[in-house]
């Protein structure tokens, strides 16, 4: 399972080379569940917002535009904490996760560091066909200083006959990130989770420390970042027995 960037400029073919990824995929396995936040004519292709990527699991998630999901200047905010949670997570839940952006700086930190493959789309060319060139690059070679993973040349009158029959190449996806959404799904797990360690704990609930809900977390191998919302449902509960 893999986390993938397409970057370049504007036409360059980053669009393209996700709904490449799809049409490869669906030839080969139709059985293969694919999610994008944007419209590919696929029979096995499903239309996805914000909110439903954490409940995702096994398949291919295509997120154009990647950066109206992720934006690194809301790093802090609600819906980008959910959303790179829902990320670090996505070996465990089988998903291969591809984002395009004009650039990688726009996307939010979390997932650039975590970034297995790098892909420059360089736009289209004219060698001994009109094609379109993508340069491969291990994210972690890349930054080491090392050489290209590879190149990939995607030629014009295959676009024209396969893909960009089953896209439209002026859609914008869809750039709500619904924070009220994607709050309410945070509020229902820290619910759960606080009174799981309720039951556990009992009597020694009132007790509670931050410390205490931290590790229970951790041996639940839930986010982190649920901690003080757990600790201070706890407390809120416990004081009105």
């Amino acid at each position: 399972m893999t986390l993938n960037m397409v970057y370049g400029n504007l036409g360059s073919g980053k669009t393209l080379l996700l709904v490449d990824v799809a049409y490869r995929t669906s030839l080969s396995n139709q059985d293969q569940v694919i999610y994008a936040n944007f419209h590919i004519d696929l029979p096995n292709v499903t239309l996805i917002k914000p909110s439903d990527l954490s409940d995702i699991t096994h398949g291919k998630v295509l997120l154009d535009e990647m950066y109206l999901w992720m934006d690194s200047r809301r790093s802090v905010s609600k819906g980008n904490i959910s959303l790179s949670h829902d990320i670090f997570k996505s070996r465990k839940r089988g998903l291969d996760i591809w984002g395009t952006a004009q650039l990688t700086g726009s996307v939010d930190l979390r997932f650039v560091n975590l970034m297995d493959q790098s892909v420059h789309a360089e736009g289209l060319k004219i060698k001994q066909q009109k094609e379109f060139i993508y340069k491969w690059f291990n994210y972690r070679w890349y930054h080491a200083g090392y050489a290209t993973k590879g190149t990939l040349r995607l030629p014009l009158t295959y676009a024209e006959k396969h893909l960009f029959p089953i896209y439209d190449t002026t859609e914008f996806p869809d750039e709500t990130v619904d924070e009220l959404e994607i709050s309410e799904k945070i509020q229902e797990k820290v619910s759960e989770v606080s009174e799981m360690i309720m039951k556990e704990l009992g009597e020694n609930s009132q007790k509670v420390t931050k410390g205490v809900v931290r590790s229970f977390l951790m041996e639940m191998k839930e986010p982190l970042h649920l901690a003080e919302d757990v600790y201070n449902y706890i407390k809120r509960v416990t004081l009105t027995v």
